[in-house]
């Protein structure tokens, strides 16, 4: 029987001035991912996707230099489309009230996101 393992990407270092999907992973996310690919449960990983922002494939990198698994970039597995928002209290508001289930016009909706999210899975 198959299973899907599904990881977020390490704790970012948010950098207001480009775009969330160009943040890199910071410091404490580092540390995070090693203690988890230090883990036990990656034994029955045969592979792992994610999406091409920066953040997620350091997060993948660290997994596979841990655990020895191949990894592959799924451009579907990219997060939200949102606008470039600024500045970082307009981000954090409008996304946070996206996050507790609030339409915004601007972003991609929930159902095209998780539409695109289970068709790559």
């Amino acid at each position: 029987m198959l299973k899907l393992f599904v990881v977020r990407h390490g704790p970012a270092t948010m950098n207001f001035n480009i775009s969330p999907s160009e943040w890199n992973i910071s410091t404490e996310g580092i540390r995070l991912v090693r203690g988890l690919a230090r883990q036990e449960c990656w034994s029955e990983v045969s592979r792992i996707y994610h999406s091409p922002e920066n953040k997620a494939v350091a997060t993948a990198r660290i997994v596979s230099e841990i655990t020895g698994i191949s990894t592959k970039v799924a451009d579907d597995l990219r997060e939200l489309r949102t606008p470039f928002i600024r500045p970082a209290d307009e981000f954090l508001r409008r996304v946070g009230a996206y996050l507790t289930g609030m339409n915004d016009p601007e972003f991609e909706s929930w159902g095209d996101a998780t539409d695109r999210i289970v068709h790559c899975v």
